[in-house]
């Protein structure tokens, strides 16, 4: 718990994000991403969600000092991975969703750690991620089907996480009648403020405000503190990664150029999707 007053402010920050979006939408209700709220998404995710994979191959170099053969070929594993990936995802999308959202989770419960034990943080990230089926059920099978998955997987994957929603709503409460969870409070309202977004706003904006403002920016305070960087730093060596993976994302984007709010989707997910599995491969091996 020694990063817990840090932690806390991070929790501000996504409560005072969760608000500020719930108030654009309020006072534009037809909002509803238009072109150039598309575009303002996917310039946000850009600028602060890529970099937090861009930092993998510094992370990479630190722990291990490669050399100029050793660093080319961390390179291409890690682009030939990738490539792999986002093949899959065209071939079996349904599957390729199921191990998405596993390895979220292990991944994602590090944002929680501060807060309560590893099965307690492990339970927020199914909570978290599981929300949209149980909140905006209709627009996550939207989204899903845009994503290349047939309509009966994407009822069939909805119903799986209406179920781990509530199942790990049961665990979380038995936990609290027992007092073997003692939540903090700015824990209480950062699950409230997202949960409010998501029935306020998109399970896009949802998706991007815990994912910017929560994960990556955790991340990015973890990196600093443990190899001592400045952010003048951080963005230096991840602008040329960012630079890369831009130009990737912008190809994917031209690949599925029917609709802005198709391409813009699958160059999210699919595009984040195909970059994650290197990136927590990396990030578990390397972050102990």
């Amino acid at each position: 718990m020694r990063q817990l007053p840090t932690r806390n402010t991070l929790s501000q920050l996504v409560i005072i994000i969760s608000l500020v979006s719930m108030l654009v939408f309020y006072q534009k209700t037809h909002l509803d991403f238009t072109y150039w709220g598309w575009w303002i998404l996917t310039v946000a995710f850009c600028f602060l969600g890529i970099p937090h994979g861009a930092l993998d191959f510094d992370l990479y170099r630190r722990h291990n000092r490669p050399n100029i053969r050793q660093a080319i070929m961390f390179v291409l594993g890690y682009i030939v991975i990738a490539s792999v990936m986002f093949m899959l995802w065209l071939w079996l999308p349904a599957l390729c969703f199921l191990v998405f959202v596993a390895i979220s989770v292990w991944h994602f419960r590090n944002d929680w750690r501060e807060y309560c034990e590893s099965g307690y943080s492990l339970c927020l990230a199914i909570f978290i991620l599981c929300a949209p089926g149980v909140f905006a059920f209709v627009e996550t099978q939207q989204y899903l089907q845009w994503l290349y998955l047939s309509e009966s997987w994407a009822q069939v994957l909805i119903m799986a996480m209406q179920l781990g929603f509530l199942c790990v709503c049961l665990v979380l409460l038995v936990a609290l009648c027992r007092k073997k969870l003692k939540p903090d409070f700015m824990l209480v309202l950062e699950i409230f403020a997202l949960i409010s977004l998501l029935l306020t706003t998109s399970v896009l904006v949802y998706f991007l405000v815990y994912f910017i403002s929560l994960h990556s920016m955790w991340y990015y305070i973890k990196y600093c503190e443990q190899f001592q960087l400045t952010p003048v730093q951080l963005v230096n060596v991840s602008t040329p990664w960012v630079v890369l993976t831009m130009i990737f994302a912008a190809g994917l984007y031209a690949f599925w150029g029917q609709s802005i709010e198709q391409g813009v989707l699958a160059m999210m997910f699919i595009g984040l999707f195909a970059l994650t599995v290197p990136h927590m491969i990396l990030v578990e091996r390397s972050l102990k």
